[in-house]
């Protein structure tokens, strides 16, 4: 892909991109503001390398395919997006391959995305956010005497995850049990942690 050296080229999108480590240097540095990879092949480490060519992404959006040989690991991104935790404002992580992601029950979530000073709109599977662990854990019923303590551990967790610039937060394949604690909690403390958020879907 020479065009992304141009640095006239703000905005790329690519189909059915694969990328190997020995291929890709992080040491390259593109100029491109809007990124969009669709059906993505791409292993998690070629993820990383990839996406730290990037300094100033202000929009990605990445949808992993179900041909892909590895399954998602979203901490890739997270990791990879670091050079763009200052410019990017949108980000769009989608997994077609929803059936051998949700089996992963210990799958790492994406991390926190408190650093990320101008992120405003995030549409993630609330699995990706999460991950498996903290979803399931959601569901467990609490004893009187660790309700409190374990309820406020969930939903920091929960917060860690979020930008306080964001505006606009829609989280897919979601099981109502699972979730609603987290969003229960945060239309109620919405104006201290996130004072932007306006649309949750």
């Amino acid at each position: 892909m020479p065009y992304l050296r141009l640095p006239s080229v703000k905005s790329f999108t690519g189909f059915s991109i694969f990328f190997l480590p020995d291929r890709v240097s992080s040491q390259l540095e593109f100029s491109t503001t809007n990124l969009t990879l669709e059906t993505g092949n791409m292993e998690a480490r070629s993820i990383q390398i990839f996406l730290r060519c990037f300094h100033s992404l202000k929009c990605l959006k990445y949808n992993h395919s179900h041909f892909a040989r590895d399954t998602l690991q979203p901490p890739s991104f997270s990791n990879g997006l670091e050079r763009s935790r200052r410019s990017l404002e949108e980000l769009v992580i989608t997994n077609q391959d929803r059936t051998r992601y949700n089996m992963q029950f210990m799958v790492d979530p994406l991390g926190s995305l408190g650093a990320f000073e101008r992120l405003k709109k995030i549409t993630l599977s609330a699995y990706i956010l999460l991950g498996r662990y903290w979803l399931i854990q959601a569901q467990q019923p609490l004893s009187t005497s660790d309700q409190g303590y374990v309820a406020q551990e969930r939903f920091r967790h929960f917060l860690n995850n979020l930008p306080v610039s964001l505006e606009s937060l829609f989280l897919m394949d979601c099981i109502a049990d699972q979730i609603w604690p987290y969003v229960k909690n945060l239309l109620g403390e919405r104006n201290s942690n996130t004072p932007k958020l306006t649309d949750l879907t």
